[in-house]
């Protein structure tokens, strides 16, 4: 759900008043009806950028709910435009918005790496620290700074990172960037920092393909190893973003870049220990793990500044896999959405579910399976047996980037036989076990052969029906309005359709940023008026 305490910030605010006795009242009552005020443009998600907005004569002792409503009125009056394109110029734009701040972020990162200026009066209010004046190193420095401080901090710094590698400019990025500035970039991704030369990792969950184009993107950048390091693994997360999940990103980068050219080839791989993935851990999934924390909204308005800031290819031939490179030497940017209906908006309801059952500290302790798109296959898997159909826009919104297509299916498979007989005498849970030590759920019989989807969708399952007291053809097949930006997954719901089954089970908590989907996902409630405009 949209949080609900939404923040809004007046960069001037003009008063004409017989006393300034009145001009004080009418300005607290102006604050307080910014705080009440809704307008879905900006309820919604986006960053929402006004540049001057006339509220006419106000009565005297008028109500703040009153003032509220006709500054709703005057801002549904206003002409806003949607800045999608960062070549376009809207200069004289009265209003603008954004999909988010993430997206303003990387369409100011593309202006910049083609040369461009950027001296519309919005870009200093949708990226703070940014001045028209700035340029080169300068200019990257504020923009990764401003990007660090966003909720999906890997995923948004890697936008602004591809856009300078897509224009040739990472030497100039990575100007002046030291190992203590990139100590704390990687600690805002919780990340490990990259370790001293020497240090060695034996297995990478990175595929082949892209550590070969990561390490040909970088070959013109001369910065120190840790910097390196660093832009490699926010490279990685720009081509498989699930990959933000691994705290050992930028460790794992350090290392294959340090490998000759040579050593990055089907051959080398083939070499024991080098991508071959770990045996699954055996860890209770049964035992319920609290919700992922709040998080800051991500939207703004401004009235003259109102802001509203709301290889794993082991499983197949090697030399196979490595050899159908689908990874580009480039990456063309992606492109935020339109609104689209879909028919399973509850699909996503199984994020928290999967929380409580403790798949994210799962994933965790087999980081293989997050080069892969095993997270989002499991989702997608359990949408198609209650109807979710291929063309749904629910599934091009989770599917995106490169894939690596059967890959994923055949690893949970390949695991789980290699696996499920060392896990069969693990104890069970202790708390409730909803599937027990075999990896099988606690019902059934627990076979080998049935692999890691089948066993993570008889737990969900289970869940839902035990602690949330519905079925997943319930939970999932709703109606929603999907709309996909470069990091944001939002979902709008018309209000009717609140349940309360699912929200004593808090499975309509805003999940925010779910690093093993790579994705920031955040649900809305509207009215019937709102949901149909």
């Amino acid at each position: 759900m949209t949080p609900p305490a939404v923040q809004r910030r007046v960069r001037h605010l003009s008063l004409r008043a017989a006393t300034s006795e009145a001009a004080t009242r009418a300005a607290v009552t102006i604050e307080d009806a910014l705080r009440t005020a809704s307008w879905p443009a900006a309820d919604s998600g986006r960053l929402v950028l006004i540049r001057r907005l006339n509220l006419g004569r106000i009565p005297h002792g008028a109500s703040s709910a009153s003032v509220a409503l006709h500054l709703e009125r005057r801002c549904r009056d206003v002409s806003v435009e949607l800045i999608a394109d960062a070549a376009v110029d809207r200069r004289m734009a009265g209003a603008v918005v954004f999909a988010g701040r993430a997206e303003a972020l990387a369409l100011l990162a593309e202006r910049v790496a083609r040369g461009q200026s950027a001296d519309e009066w919005f870009w200093p209010l949708a990226v703070p620290g940014w001045q028209p004046t700035l340029s080169g190193g300068a200019a990257w420095r504020v923009l990764v700074d401003a990007a660090m401080t966003q909720l999906a901090a890997p995923l948004v710094t890697a936008e602004v990172v591809s856009a300078a590698a897509n224009a040739g400019r990472l030497p100039e990025l990575a100007f002046g960037l030291s190992g203590a500035v990139v100590a704390r970039f990687c600690a805002a991704c919780h990340w490990d920092a990259p370790p001293e030369p020497g240090e060695v990792r034996t297995t990478s969950p990175v595929p082949i393909a892209i550590q070969n184009a990561v390490y040909h993107e970088l070959l013109p950048v001369n910065a120190p190893p840790a910097v390196k390091a660093w832009l490699a693994a926010l490279l990685v997360v720009r081509r498989r973003p699930t990959l933000a999940a691994v705290r050992e990103l930028p460790r794992i980068a350090q290392q294959f870049l340090t490998r000759a050219p040579s050593v990055l080839t089907p051959s080398a791989l083939a070499t024991p220990g080098s991508v071959v993935p770990k045996a699954l851990s055996a860890v209770p999934i049964g035992d319920p793990r609290t919700l992922p924390g709040d998080h800051e909204p991500d939207i703004a308005i401004s009235l003259s500044g109102l802001r509203q800031s709301p290889e794993a290819s082991a499983i197949q031939d090697v030399s196979s896999v490595a050899a159908r490179s689908d990874e580009p030497s480039r990456l063309a940017a992606p492109t935020t959405t339109p609104e689209e209906s879909t028919a399973c908006g509850g699909l996503l309801f199984l994020v928290p579910a999967l929380a409580r059952l403790g798949f994210p500290g799962w994933l965790d302790q087999n980081p293989d399976l997050l080069g892969t798109n095993f997270a989002t296959d499991l989702l997608l898997s359990l949408g198609q047996r209650v109807g979710l159909r291929d063309d749904d826009p629910l599934v091009r919104a989770l599917n995106v980037g490169p894939t690596l297509g059967a890959q994923a299916s055949l690893l949970a498979k390949d695991f789980s036989d290699r696996t499920l007989e060392h896990r069969r005498d693990a104890s069970a849970p202790s708390h409730r076990p909803l599937i027990d030590g075999s990896g099988g759920s606690g019902e059934g019989d627990g076979k080998p052969d049935e692999g890691l989807f089948t066993h993570w969708r008889l737990a969900v399952r289970r869940w839902c029906r035990v602690e949330a007291r519905i079925g997943l053809a319930t939970l999932i097949c709703r109606p929603a309005r999907v709309r996909a930006g470069r990091t944001h997954l939002d979902l709008a719901f018309d209000l009717s359709q609140t349940d309360l089954r699912i929200r004593r089970a808090g499975l309509d908590l805003d999940p925010g940023w779910v690093p093993w989907l790579g994705r920031v996902i955040r649900f809305h409630y509207l009215t019937p008026d709102e949901y149909d405009d």
